[in-house]
């Protein structure tokens, strides 16, 4: 991203601002933004320091959230960032140390589906494809492939 002084300096302003805030979602998409960017070494340096101290969010702590249109239009932007998503699963594979899946976003009452994502879940859980559910999990960049790595799963009960 070709970004000017000023921008600079406001979005690392905004970033320290969402470190500050607890709002470590918002903090690591700005910190795609300046490392992606024409900031200085410097900068970058500084801000890849903020990016140590980022948690994983839960279901009840997670602020900023986003959705799967703008995340796939852009993925190296919300690299690493976290997303809440509902929907329903399909291609269920279970493994000695993960279960992968192919997560219908959007597609939770089965009427509009946004879009499919490559899940995998690093630990043991109990899916059943037929019961619509949600994912907290992190958007990584595999070689060039983006995939959602849950952190947490529930279902959805209306």
């Amino acid at each position: 991203y070709t970004l000017t002084g000023e921008e600079i300096k406001n979005l690392f302003e905004s970033a320290v601002s969402d470190f500050h805030n607890f709002d470590d979602n918002a903090l690591q998409k700005k910190i795609n933004n300046i490392q992606l960017s024409n900031a200085s070494n410097d900068l970058k340096g500084k801000i890849a320091m903020l990016e140590k101290l980022i948690q994983k969010p839960t279901f009840l702590t997670m602020k900023t959230n986003y959705e799967y249109r703008d995340v796939m239009r852009d993925p190296l932007l919300y690299s690493n960032c976290y997303v809440l998503w509902r929907g329903k699963v399909t291609n269920v594979s279970v493994g000695a140390d993960k279960i992968t899946l192919d997560f219908l976003v959007g597609y939770e009452n089965e009427t509009v589906l946004q879009g499919i994502i490559y899940t995998e879940i690093p630990f043991e859980a109990s899916i059943n494809q037929t019961v619509p559910i949600e994912i907290l999990g992190k958007i990584e960049n595999r070689n060039g492939k983006f995939i959602l790595n849950a952190s947490s799963i529930r279902p959805i009960i209306d």
